[in-house]
């Protein structure tokens, strides 16, 4: 009697790996990310250059000397205090996208991290049911060697008692195998 052991039956989900896990919503949000914080960005861009340009405009149309240009200048001391806001407020918008990519990727991390463990979980099993199956193939093969001796009549190295029992053990060890890989693969 010869066992031969099958190996596990995968569906093919274990190994497509952490690409597997919740790609569509991870792009979804990266193309959200990449799209929706841009226009606000270059809606403010502009602004600020069609009000250095009207700056320009009215200074040069209405005082001809520069000395008149610079005394209305300094009146407008206040418009370098509104760039630098501007420039603060792009830093504070900045720090808020890169706050929203962190938060993507700490969810990626964790996508990640639970993929590796179920791919972990796969691979203990799939050494499980190896070792099973090696385990079989050990007891079959002891099992058909002392068929072999039997039916050879050459059972002699050991006591007829002892034959008796040894094969017993055999048997029951194969037929426990057996079971435990029929209730593995019912799993």
């Amino acid at each position: 009697m010869t066992v031969v052991a099958r190996p596990p039956q995968f569906t093919g989900d274990e190994s497509r790996g952490i690409h597997a896990m919740n790609d569509a919503d991870t792009q979804l949000n990266r193309t959200n990310l990449a799209t929706e914080p841009l226009w606000p960005l270059g809606l403010g861009a502009l602004g600020i250059t069609v009000v250095a340009i009207a700056y320009g405009l009215v200074l040069s149309g209405v005082f001809n000397d520069w000395s008149s240009r610079g005394q209305f200048g300094d009146m407008f001391g206040a418009l370098n205090t509104f760039f630098s806001g501007l420039a603060f407020a792009a830093l504070a918008y900045t720090l808020l996208l890169q706050r929203k990519e962190l938060a993507l990727q700490r969810i990626e991390l964790a996508q990640t991290r639970d993929e590796l463990a179920r791919q972990a979980e796969a691979q203990a099993a799939h050494a499980a049911t190896a070792l099973r199956a090696a385990e079989i193939t050990a007891a079959g093969s002891l099992f058909q060697s002392y068929a072999q001796l039997i039916s050879g009549n050459k059972q002699f190295l050991i006591n007829n008692d002892d034959w008796q029992a040894e094969i017993m053990r055999a048997r029951d060890r194969l037929l426990k195998l057996l079971a435990e890989l029929e209730k593995a693969r019912a799993e």
